[in-house]
């Protein structure tokens, strides 16, 4: 049996590789049929500073993308990530939902 639990899947990574994350979910209706993409600025010991501007401004850019799936779904959308994205530097998260909908 299946488990078909929503959950919200967040994948973390640098602007660099937005082609790839985005086309692979926009390939992949199944996963990515719905999903939001924004900017944001990474903190903290874990987000390696590499350009001049990064290492004053304390911070590095990076691209969130959060998507609910099904559970039993997320080993096969990790592993296809891993296949065209395998970085350190991408990070990712699980959570179950307990509701999610619409304003209607």
């Amino acid at each position: 049996m299946s488990d078909e639990r929503p959950c919200l899947l967040t994948v973390v990574f640098p602007p660099d590789l937005e082609e790839e994350v985005v086309g692979l979910l926009l390939e992949h209706p199944q996963w990515g049929g719905r999903f939001i993409c924004f900017r944001a600025d990474g903190h903290g010991l874990a987000m390696p500073l590499s350009s001049s501007a990064e290492l004053v401004r304390g911070r590095t850019p990076r691209l969130i993308v959060q998507l609910i799936v099904p559970r039993a779904e997320t080993p096969g959308l990790l592993a296809e990530l891993r296949r065209v994205v395998a970085s350190p530097e991408v990070a990712y998260w699980i959570v179950e939902l307990a509701e999610s909908g619409r304003l209607e």
